[in-house]
């Protein structure tokens, strides 16, 4: 079937499946009943800071290079604030907030007062941080917990279940200072919420004017893990219709034995999943979606090359030994797996996949899998307890942080069992007062209220 054919691929069609078999069929379990419940998905709260002169401040540049993209809302803290910024998106001062001397007048107390407050609100706002760059001395506070700074306020509040993507700025020569070797090395073994990046280095030239000369060649890869990220937030907003009353009151292996192909295409079709069709080489006329169309004849980068294979191999659905083998044989520069890979994941239930990554690839499965989006997107989007019970487990998941959005939009999807999993697993219930209403309007109030 043309559907089942790789863009530029001169490869045969995925391989058939005994459908009967097949565990991708519970996914449909895990769909909803019409469009109107899909989950409220949101767009990544990007806060971009940045702390320095003007000619190594990025952050500007990283808010201004990701203004058109419609999955990302960003706001800006800098110490000098570009006029031309702020005609695009909210902009603010990283003013000083030093211990107000006595004789401090009341305007100056209310300023500072209104740099806190403004600080306690990003981080109740903000999904992820770009320190673009953070200073030496900003950094040394952070370490320390300081907070004389509207960005050390944020820093020193931050929610750690949140990713801070940090991105050193300095000379040269403080950067090859013994001091920064022990400050990242900290934090990259004990705050694993932060990611440092490619640094941003200067030197002075030692004729002329000591015009100071700046370099920073991890620009483009900064802007691929926010946009990656901003992806991994969009995860199921294609969770489309579905035959629920159907295919929750009949076994699925049942189904599979009597039902003739004919009927299974007008099934998926119904519940328009091109990727489960795909997966189970059932045809459809569903068109095929964009983020799959990539041609590899015109990729280059040995990462998106394999990347684009890895995702094709996922689709095909191998078992986890054939995929964890692929993982094995990742490219060294590898630091997180695309977002269909991520998807794939958790709409497959690969859990074997989980566990590879988390004890073999331990860097790439925080950067894809990291704190609340496991628990809120198997609860919420996908329906899939089994991969609940193994984030439960989990040893790296010793704090179970999630929030409302996995059981009011668990509760939105209808899914019940999901509900249940939750109320068996002794974790404390977060909800607010939307799951209630929508299992009120489903009939469900007795799993919601247990």
């Amino acid at each position: 079937m043309e559907d089942n054919l790789r863009p530029g691929s001169d490869s045969p069609p995925l391989p058939a499946f005994d459908h009967r078999r097949s565990p991708l069929l519970r996914t449909i379990n895990s769909s909803s009943s019409s469009l109107h419940e899909m989950p409220r998905i949101r767009k990544l709260r990007m806060l971009v800071a940045a702390n320095g002169q003007r000619d190594v401040a990025y952050a500007q540049a990283i808010a201004v290079r990701l203004l058109k993209d419609a999955q990302i809302e960003t706001r800006a803290l800098v110490d000098e604030v570009p006029m031309r910024l702020t005609h695009e998106i909210m902009v603010m001062e990283n003013r000083s907030l030093a211990t107000v001397a006595v004789d401090a007048d009341q305007r100056t107390k209310d300023a500072i007062e209104a740099a806190r407050q403004t600080a306690f609100e990003l981080v109740e706002w903000a999904d992820l941080l770009v320190l673009a760059p953070i200073d030496a001395d900003h950094l040394a506070k952070m370490m320390s917990g300081i907070a004389d700074t509207t960005l050390l306020e944020v820093l020193r509040a931050w929610d750690v279940s949140k990713k801070i993507l940090l991105v050193p700025g300095m000379s040269v020569q403080m950067w090859e200072h013994p001091m920064t070797k022990k400050q990242l090395s900290k934090i990259k073994r004990k705050w694993n919420w932060i990611k440092v990046m490619s640094p941003v280095l200067w030197h002075y030239e030692r004729r002329g004017d000591g015009k100071r000369v700046v370099s920073w060649d991890g620009f483009n890869d900064l802007v691929g893990i926010i946009k990656n990220q901003a992806e991994l937030m969009s995860l199921g907003h294609d969770v489309e219709v579905a035959a629920k009353q159907a295919m929750h009151t009949i076994s699925p292996r049942r189904v599979a034995k009597t039902l003739p192909p004919e009927i299974w295409s007008l099934i998926f079709e119904h519940v328009g999943d091109w990727e489960i069709a795909t997966a189970l080489n059932i045809y459809t006329t569903l068109e095929m979606p964009i983020e799959w169309k990539k041609n590899r004849v015109n990729l280059n980068d040995p990462l998106e090359i394999y990347m684009h294979d890895l995702e094709w191999l996922i689709l095909s659905c191998p078992g986890s030994d054939v995929i964890c083998q692929k993982l094995a044989e990742a490219p060294k520069a590898l630091r997180y797996v695309s977002s269909l890979v991520v998807k794939l994941i958790m709409k497959f239930s690969l859990v074997d996949v989980l566990t590879y990554l988390e004890t073999n690839l331990s860097k790439v499965f925080w950067a894809s899998f990291s704190a609340k989006f496991l628990p809120n997107k198997a609860s919420g989007v996908y329906g899939r307890t089994d991969i609940l019970t193994w984030w439960n487990t989990s040893p790296s998941f010793l704090k179970k942080e999630y929030d409302a959005e996995a059981l009011d939009n668990a509760s939105r999807m209808g899914y019940v069992h999901v509900l249940d999993w939750w109320v068996r697993s002794g974790l404390p219930l977060k909800y607010t007062e939307a799951a209630l209403e929508s299992a009120s309007k489903e009939g469900h109030l007795p799993a919601a209220a247990s």
